[in-house]
């Protein structure tokens, strides 16, 4: 696994965050995949599902010995991480989140609102720095699957499991191996591929390097999804987290005018997928194989199941 994101922000952070992930041995810090900071509260770190305190020694499960950042450090950090321009990215922080280089930083604090239309926030206490981890390999059982079956009468694939189990990773695998070279296709076909980031997550530059991906960041699904249909004239779109009746309905249309969908979305089994009304959708009309994911001891296990 590979982890992008930790080395381009880590000076980004106070200095007290700096010296505490310099404490923590290699090993450990390949696994965290979260930083979570909030004003004068316990600074925690993600790493394989589990939660642990940041401190003077490194990584700890007490938290009377977290460090504990200000105010002023979060607004620092995230003015830095916005390369000193808080103002451009005002359309995604209005959706509580900010992306760079496969980094997302999630936003909590007090949101200023109009009725029900986000305005933005008043004050912002706390941020989820989620770092993109990469796993070369991770869609090799798929990429064998489909060298030998393709997609079976157009349908593409969907990918099901529980927040935090490696959708995105799986998917931007995808992305690369269906979009360049790969030695694990017979034919070795290049696909005209466009992934919709509406949140940046998966577009990770030195990963997409040798890669023709086209990529729509930063925006509505359902609009990205509209407009690479009709301009881009991809073969294979990939789109993460579809979450709704109108992006379901969306890719429908798409599949109509012949486009190949791979897309993910929340569910821990395939009964509770058949009982939210968009994923059930689209099972039923656009996907053959639905793919429930599991990550043991970060190595990626897929089930394909054929409907």
């Amino acid at each position: 696994m590979i982890s992008y994101g930790l080395e381009n922000i880590k000076h980004l952070l106070v200095s007290t965050l700096q010296n505490s992930l310099d404490k923590v041995n290699s090993d450990n810090l390949k696994k965290i995949y979260e930083i979570r900071i909030k004003a004068s509260r316990p600074t925690t770190v993600t790493a394989e599902g589990k939660t642990y305190f940041l401190c003077n020694t490194g990584l700890t499960q007490n938290p009377s010995l977290a460090i504990k950042v200000s105010q002023n450090d979060i607004d620092s950090f995230l003015y830095s991480f916005c390369q000193g321009s808080v103002y451009s990215y005002e359309n995604t922080i209005k959706e509580g989140f900010v992306s760079r280089f496969g980094v997302r930083v999630g936003i909590s604090g007090d949101l200023c609102t109009d009725n029900t239309q986000v305005k933005g926030f008043s004050r912002i206490d706390g941020l989820n720095i989620r770092f993109g981890n990469h796993i070369s390999g991770a869609s090799d059982k798929i990429m064998q699957y489909l060298s030998s079956n393709g997609f079976p009468n157009g349908k593409g694939i969907l990918v099901l499991s529980k927040p935090g189990n490696g959708k995105t990773t799986l998917l931007r695998d995808l992305a690369v191996n269906l979009s360049s070279p790969c030695t694990i296709q017979k034919n070795t076909k290049i696909f005209r591929v466009c992934v919709i980031d509406q949140r940046e997550e998966i577009k990770i530059g030195q990963v997409f390097e040798n890669s023709c991906a086209d990529f729509l960041c930063c925006a509505d699904k359902e609009f990205c999804i509209n407009l690479a249909t009709r301009v881009l004239t991809p073969e294979i779109i990939i789109c993460d987290e579809i979450g709704t009746c109108k992006e379901a309905e969306q890719i429908l249309a798409s599949v109509f005018s012949g486009v190949i969908f791979i897309a993910s979305a929340h569910a821990q089994s395939i009964k509770e997928a058949q009982d939210k009304k968009h994923i059930k959708l689209l099972i039923l009309k656009t996907m053959l194989i639905v793919l429930v994911l599991f990550v043991l001891h970060l190595r990626m296990e897929a089930l394909v199941l054929l409907n």
